[in-house]
């Protein structure tokens, strides 16, 4: 518990920093980089010298700055490097579930529609919203780091190679047809790498271990240009394909629901 807090503390600091300005990255040591040469160097610059793990402090006024970073190839055991990646491969993500999405009729979820706030779980085919200036999609974010620390404490006995889900996005189909076209279209993505497949809607999977809810979860690395640039081709994503009926389940309440039901068995 007192480790939870302490680096809940550690990430609190960072986000405050972020909302005032004052910070590039996810390492502390970067914030006081940035700080030092007043943000002369580019944010790209940074992101790749730290991702790659070869990133030197020259600064020697930053004498508790460690001399180089993790191995991006190696088994990843630093929380700071493992958000750096993943926010990096948001936007990479992004642009892929739009491509499959685009080939299997899948939709996403909408924040408004013609105009007006959605009160219901709303849908929409991304072949309807790619043409729009700035289409309403409700993107998954990132998984907060309160829960990423909750998670290592509860179940991966604080072994961060472990987190493979901090970087998803998901895409929603109202037939189950159209779902295994988009399996297939990621399956046979050359840029694409298949870690593991979770398949729960196997008539053998006990759904009570999920509270009844189904879906198929890959766990996928991306290897496009801009990921291979960036060093973060290695960060493993989750990818859901999930029915609409299954999806309308997971607003606020279902989630709230959800979330009581993981604490009971804490996971």
């Amino acid at each position: 518990e007192s480790l939870s807090v302490s680096l809940l503390a550690k990430y609190d600091k960072a986000y405050a920093q972020n909302a005032e300005g004052k910070y590039i990255g996810w390492s502390p040591h970067l914030s006081r980089q940035s700080a030092h040469r007043s943000f002369k160097l580019k944010r790209r610059h940074l992101l790749i010298k730290a991702l790659t793990g070869k990133w030197k402090s020259d600064t020697p006024d930053m004498p508790d700055c460690p001399s180089v970073f993790i191995d991006v190839q190696s088994k990843i055991d630093s929380l700071d490097q493992l958000y750096m990646q993943a926010h990096c491969m948001d936007v990479v993500l992004k642009a892929k579930v739009q491509a499959w999405a685009l080939l299997s009729e899948g939709m996403f979820p909408i924040t408004r529609m013609n105009g007006k706030p959605c009160v219901e779980p709303t849908f929409s085919k991304w072949s309807d919203l790619k043409n729009q200036t700035n289409p309403p999609v409700k993107w998954a974010k990132v998984k907060s780091v309160s829960r990423s620390i909750e998670k290592l404490l509860r179940v991966y006995q604080a072994d961060v190679s472990k987190l493979v889900d901090v970087c998803r996005q998901s895409i929603i189909f109202s037939r189950i047809s159209d779902l295994a076209e988009c399996f297939d279209v990621v399956v046979n993505d050359p840029e694409v790498e298949i870690l593991r497949v979770v398949n729960r809607l196997d008539t053998h999977y006990d759904a009570t271990l999920s509270a009844g809810y189904r879906d198929v979860k890959l766990n996928i690395r991306v290897n496009t240009k801009e990921s291979v640039e960036l060093h973060i081709n290695s960060h493993v994503c989750e990818l859901q394909l999930i029915h609409v009926d299954f999806a309308r389940l997971k607003h606020d309440a279902g989630h709230r629901r959800y979330k009581l039901f993981r604490d009971e068995r804490c996971e």
